[in-house]
């Protein structure tokens, strides 16, 4: 439980008085016994005063307390409280032994000398047993202030309360004239003063380390504590004042035996009642009070993770960007050592693996992004109706590079009959390449990867398998969880951790399901993913790619190519050039205004943060070029969430394509233009391997 700092501080101030009064009370019977003053004795008109040695001992455990206040004293207010101590506690200790054993130890009259035959005084000067007792227990608690047992229990504060239970004793004597309870020399002998001292002396210990043991309740900050705090006093102090004005009345003879408790359980309900009402008006002010400042609190901190989830989104809009940009001219440079088409094995080789490490980038690159869209409920599916040999062979296609890298072999068993899908075929694809690949990272060189498929009434059932490392149970109910990764890092080839969790969120956007099964770790595993079945099938189903797509013949095609990355445009250039177009560079948007102005092309390939004037500006102004409304214009850019394609489409944008976009994809959309003029827009995510 939390205390309350503010509640904390009060305590010690309030233990702080109580350790005052008390030693003023011992003070004023010292200068009563040095002046042979009874009044400042502590008679007040009664036959018992206070001791000489009782208003010392009252100084030293007042002293002692004050001493010891404050969260952490040091040495220098130890050392003198613990001594202060140890005497309270050696005179209440050698004047009760006086009592018990029936000696004189020579202790009561080293002060001051009072002559013998005082009143309830067993020897003269010398203190009662309840004093002498209640000055060991006080000294003990001041020696044990700052000790806790192992369960972070006070002793101390048994002790204090030990020492007010026994001074209370005597003050309600002294308050209803119960003679036995203070008036008995030898047992129960004790000025009023004095136990008003020793009942202070406790309260002070007490409230001197509240942060500790049951204190703890009164100083917490919750409602339970408030209650306490303002309740635990009342019940204390109030049947007191109400049973002391009750004999004040009838011994006044206002009223008679019956009449008065009568009186005074009606008091009581009144009292209690009002008590309890007004704490209840506290507690809510309390709670409404905790509630607004709980309301500006997450107010503060929902605006703060808004702000930082911005932050965090448009830091992964521009990492996509600057990692796509270089990405560009590296494909477009290996699509141009293929039409080369080199015999050398050791190059051809070496056009796989850059191409194979593209492709894996671009698929990183999506899935952060992904992430940000998943984040937001902004990641929407393009749905018609597909045939499930067309997502596996996209799926396979795209999976192959690495699957062959690895030397695993790839069974692939699909049903005979068509299954149709009412789905995203893009999405689909991508999460079975997505478990495609995390198969072939899982698992050793030389393994087995099965793809299979089977019709379950209206779902049809993927699984693929592998015998790879397999998964521990501790693994599996994480296992689809963002940025979850497994141990076995040895035996893969990186990842950010966030495949999986996007297979169950486009799986479950298609409304279907996606489930990990293994029997152990290097036991291989299984992943399962249902989805619904298309209730008819396609009007036309779409032949599934095979073998090396013809090239597109771009002759006589006039294209502006402008990037403001030498690279991407010079290699982007050579491609369309060896496709048959003839295309003209511009690194920044001024010059590519001054080519649209002397020449007249019929494509315009334009990134969009290029210096002097971006790319929206350039498309808006080639647009008001006499040709400008027959060109077609395409963003091919690194930019790419929803607002980006908006903003292209408002600047007069055909197209609008996410780097790094795959050069046969781009060649067969310039083909197509040739053909038609427009083009067919295709789908314009970008691209993550072939599909």
């Amino acid at each position: 439980m939390a205390s309350d700092p503010v509640v904390v501080r009060q305590f010690r101030r309030a233990s702080a008085v109580c350790a005052g009064l008390a030693a003023l009370i011992g003070l004023t019977a010292l200068i009563g016994w040095v002046t042979a003053n009874d009044l400042l004795k502590g008679g007040f008109g009664a036959s018992i005063t206070m001791k000489a040695n009782t208003s010392v001992c009252l100084l030293l455990a007042g002293a002692s307390i004050l001493f010891l206040i404050g969260e952490r004293p040091g040495w220098l207010r130890r050392i003198p409280a613990w001594l202060c101590a140890l005497l309270v506690m050696g005179v209440g200790t050698a004047t009760l032994s006086e009592h018990l054993f029936h000696v004189d130890l020579g202790i009561d009259q080293v002060l001051f000398q009072e002559p013998p035959g005082a009143p309830l005084t067993a020897s003269p000067n010398r203190m009662g047993p309840p004093a002498s007792t209640c000055f060991i227990v006080v000294g003990v608690a001041l020696l044990l202030l700052d000790w806790r047992t192992r369960r972070g229990r006070a002793p101390f504060q048994t002790l204090a309360l030990l020492a007010m239970f026994g001074s209370l004793i005597s003050i309600l004597g002294y308050l209803f004239q119960v003679h036995q309870l203070y008036g008995i020399a030898s047992v129960s002998s004790i000025a009023l003063p004095t136990s008003v001292a020793i009942f202070l002396l406790g309260a002070a210990v007490l409230l001197a380390r509240p942060e500790a043991g049951f204190m703890l309740r009164m100083v917490g900050e919750d409602s339970g504590s408030l209650l306490v705090r303002r309740l635990l006093p009342a019940a204390l102090l109030l049947p007191i004042f109400l049973m002391s004005l009750r004999v004040l009345g009838e011994r006044a003879g206002l009223y008679d035996l019956e009449f008065g408790r009568a009186l005074l359980v009606l008091t009581f309900i009144f009292a209690f009642a009002a008590l309890i009402w007004w704490t209840g008006g506290i507690v809510s002010r309390q709670e409404r009070l905790g509630e607004r400042v709980r309301s500006e609190i997450q107010g503060r901190l929902v605006r703060g993770l808004e702000d930082a989830d911005r932050r965090k989104n448009r830091f992964l809009a521009t990492l996509a960007h600057e990692l796509r940009n270089p990405l560009a001219p590296v494909r477009n440079a290996v699509q141009l050592l293929r039409m080369k088409r080199s015999p050398d094995p050791e190059v051809q080789w070496a056009e796989s693996v850059i191409e194979r490490q593209v492709s894996y980038l671009s698929r990183l690159i999506e899935d952060l992004m992904d992430v940000s869209r998943i984040s937001y409920g902004k990641l929407e599916l393009r749905k018609e109706r597909v045939a499930l040999t067309e997502i596996v062979a996209s799926a396979i296609e795209g999976g192959r590079p690495m699957i062959e890298g690895q030397s695993h072999e790839l069974r692939v068993r699909l049903p005979n009959e068509p299954l149709v899908l009412d789905a995203d075929p893009v999405r689909l694809a991508q999460v079975l390449l997505n478990l495609l690949t995390n198969a072939a990272k899982y698992t050793p060189p030389g393994g087995v990867i099965t793809l299979s498929a089977e019709r379950e009434g209206s779902d049809v059932l993927l699984r693929v398998s592998d015998t790879g490392v397999g998964l521990a149970p501790d693994q599996r109910p994480h296992l689809f969880e963002m940025f979850f990764q497994t141990e076995e890092l040895e035996r893969t080839q990186g990842g950010l951790g966030i495949g999986l969790a996007l297979v169950r969120h486009l799986v479950e956007l298609h409304g279907g399901t996606v489930t990990a099964h293994s029997e152990g770790t290097d036991r291989g595993s299984e992943f399962r993913v249902r989805l619904p079945l298309a209730t008819s099938r396609p009007e036309a189903s779409r032949p599934v790619p095979a073998g090396t797509p013809e090239r597109p013949h771009l002759e006589g095609l006039r294209v502006l190519v402008v990037d403001d990355n030498e690279d991407a445009a010079t290699s982007l250039a050579i491609l369309l050039e060896h496709a048959g177009a003839t295309a003209r560079t511009a690194r920044d948007g001024e010059t590519a205004v001054e080519l649209a102005d002397s020449t007249e092309f019929e494509i315009a390939l334009l990134d969009i943060g290029l210096p002097k004037m971006n790319g929206h500006d350039v498309a808006r102004e080639i647009r008001k070029r006499p040709w400008g409304s027959k060109a077609v214009l395409i963003a091919l850019t690194g930019w790419g969430q929803d607002g980006d394609r908006e903003l292209s489409r408002e600047a007069g944008f055909d197209h609008h394509l996410v780097k790094p976009v795959s050069p046969e994809a781009l060649l067969k959309l310039l083909g197509e233009i040739t053909r038609t003029g427009v083009g067919s827009p295709g789908d314009d995510r970008p691209d993550v391997g072939p599909r």
